[in-house]
């Protein structure tokens, strides 16, 4: 479990050595590698069935939990999707783009509104 404040910013990676050769500093956190410093996910039982995880560049999703285990936002690009009873239409990034908050300071519900794609993320 991890904890974001308020306009904090994390990286989070399929693999630790490829973000860092691709963007020369660390991610926050690698689903399948690690270093020292950076924290390694794993599946979240509660809200998938899946055991392993990739943010496949097809699709996939983020969710962003809060105290309660409740939704609090999420992101959906390609085919990806989230739960049945959210709406937001999937984003479609170009490959290996890095998909941010927008920072409108409001949640419009809207992935295409609530995000943007950038070639590289910010440290």
């Amino acid at each position: 479990m991890a904890t974001i404040a308020p306009g904090q910013k994390i990286n989070i990676a399929g693999t630790f050595a490829g973000f860092y050769n691709r963007f020369g500093y660390d991610p926050n956190f690698a689903f399948f590698d690690g270093a020292p410093g950076v924290n390694r996910m794993s599946p979240y039982l509660t809200w998938t069935s899946a055991v392993t995880f990739a943010l496949a560049n097809s699709g996939d999703e983020v969710l962003l939990l809060g105290p309660g285990d409740q939704m609090v936002d999420g992101v959906a690009w390609g085919t990806g999707a989230l739960p049945a009873n959210v709406s937001c239409a999937a984003i479609v990034p170009p490959p290996y783009a890095s998909i941010e908050r927008t920072p409108i300071g409001r949640d419009t519900d809207s992935c295409p509104a609530d995000f943007v794609t950038n070639p590289s993320p910010l440290p």
